[in-house]
């Protein structure tokens, strides 16, 4: 990635940003999708219960029928018995059993015809029994009334009882047909059926129904990745997660990056040179190892490079054993007391106010309310609003409360520094967007030495080639120092009297030759 470490800050900003979007638009969409499956269960679970509380109603309707039916069937043959039992003939009673066998023999069609139609049979059946049994007691007298047997033949009884028995018989049989009447057990099959059915019918379409709307929310995350993805592989960003990002000389930390899959991409995360000051809002553990990866490369990638670490709180103990080697050379200058950071910020105004292009300054300042005087507050804030030839990196921790003096001048120090926020001492964007610091320190603090030693022993340069390298405005000024004559302040003042009194001289002496 071959971009300044504002771009990429930018860019991971924006990647944050797409990230969140996108987990927002998953989150909103497994939310609509939950809400969409809970909503045809529910349409499921009434459309079925109406149709099983449809059947039970069709049911319980048959239900009332048949016993409806079956009580007046066991209430005609009550009748029946009631109007037989009323028949005072001892002979009637005797003969009962064996008239009414032999009826029962005799053949009576009750096979598929109605319960309705049985009970009317068994109404006209009854009629028959009470009017028979009326005309055999209105032709019998008791035989206390005359001292006779009867008033009427046996003959013309037994003439009537065959009949009032044979009538008994149907009924019997009709209510032994509406007993076991299969229509009403072919009308509960048909309800169940076609209750099974509908129910059946009704699951399927709540199954292809969610089978829809999880296909929908398949094909809305596929492109709602697609989409992120394509703001991922676009510039700059597309130049930040380039597999091949590491030929850029600044290494900012692995960067990890969370997919909405639930993979984690990891990949260096490096820059080409800080474009500005960096203000890093930290938790309780400073940046320490990214500012020591950071200088070390700057060391190694950048001739020019100098480097300031500032470290009163702790005498310098915190960078003696990564950069005391590199101090005999100037390149690196550990600040350990409050004087010498004092001083050493009032030397980098000079060089920002000469804006010198020989030389590149970068502060490294760890935990700024422990390490910085807040006397110098005000020339650090200056060198990096000057923003020329010093580049100062401090961090802050954003859990404690600051003096008031560094109170009233935070403002100031943030409007002038890109602002990024550090966690775990890497560079925290999101939750899904952050890097792991370097953990190769010892590695890198060879390499960087090696590199300053080699620089150390290359002839110097011509002048002319740092000023080839320099800005338009650059060459001129520095064509101008090349070429410069005295001032007006190193030539001894001559007024005009002298001026004339040595015009004189030089006429008389002319004269005398």
């Amino acid at each position: 990635m071959n971009a300044p470490f504002s771009a990429v800050f930018r860019t991971l900003n924006g990647t944050a940003a797409s990230l969140s979007a996108l987990h927002e638009t998953l989150r909103r969409m497994e939310a609509e999708t939950r809400t969409a499956l809970r909503l045809n269960d529910q349409n499921r679970e009434r459309r079925v219960c109406a149709v099983q509380d449809a059947t039970d109603e069709l049911l319980e309707d048959f239900a009332h029928e048949y016993d409806t039916l079956k009580g007046d069937a066991e209430s005609l043959l009550s009748a029946a018995e009631i109007a037989m039992n009323d028949i005072l003939d001892p002979h009637f009673h005797r003969m009962q059993p064996q008239y009414f066998s032999a009826a029962m023999q005799k053949p009576y069609n009750t096979a598929n015809v109605r319960a309705e139609a049985l009970i009317a049979r068994m109404q006209k059946a009854l009629s028959a029994i009470q009017a028979g049994a009326k005309k055999i007691k209105n032709a019998f007298l008791l035989p206390d009334a005359a001292g006779l047997i009867g008033s009427v033949s046996p003959d013309f009884r037994k003439s009537l009882y065959m009949p009032i028995l044979d009538a008994y018989a149907h009924m019997r049989r009709c209510a032994e047909a509406i007993e076991n009447a299969p229509a009403f057990t072919e009308k509960t099959a048909r309800a169940h059926a076609v209750c099974t059915r509908k129910t059946r019918q009704i699951e399927a379409e709540c199954t292809n129904l969610r089978a829809e709307i999880l296909q929908k929310l398949k094909a809305d995350t596929g492109a709602a990745i697609t989409r992120t993805n394509a703001v991922l592989c676009t510039p700059p960003s597309a130049a930040i997660f380039a597999e091949n990002a590491g030929h850029a000389p600044l290494f900012l930390g692995t960067l990890r990056l969370a997919l909405p899959s639930g993979k984690m991409f990891t990949a260096p995360l490096t820059c080409t040179k800080l474009d500005r000051s960096v203000l890093f809002l930290t938790d309780n553990t400073a940046p320490h190892a990214l500012f020591c990866s950071l200088a070390l490369d700057l060391l190694k990638s950048d001739p020019a490079a100098v480097v300031h670490l500032a470290d009163p709180a702790h005498c310098g103990n915190a960078y003696k054993d990564v950069f005391a080697a590199f101090t005999p050379s100037r390149r690196a200058e550990i600040w350990c007391s409050t004087q010498e950071f004092t001083r050493g910020t009032e030397a980098l105004c000079h060089a920002a106010a000469e804006n010198a292009p020989n030389a590149m300054h970068y502060v490294f300042i760890e935990n700024m309310e422990q390490n910085i005087p807040e006397q110098t507050l005000e020339d650090l804030i200056r060198l990096m609003r000057a923003n020329t030839c010093v580049r100062v990196l401090v961090s802050v921790r954003k859990a404690i409360s600051l003096p008031h003096g560094f109170q009233q001048k935070f403002p100031a120090l943030v409007q002038n520094a890109a602002c990024c926020t550090a966690k775990n001492g890497g560079i925290y964007i999101s939750e899904d967007v952050f890097t792991v610091p370097p953990e190769d320190l010892p590695t890198r603090r060879a390499a960087a030495l090696s590199a300053v030693t080699a620089q150390m022993k290359k002839p110097p340069c011509c002048p002319s080639t740092p000023v080839c390298r320099m800005p338009k405005a650059g060459r001129k000024r520095a064509a101008k120092r090349a070429f410069s004559f005295p001032s007006a302040r190193a030539m001894s003042p001559v007024s005009p009297s002298r001026l004339r009194l040595r015009k004189k001289s030089r006429m008389r002496s002319s004269s005398v030759t």
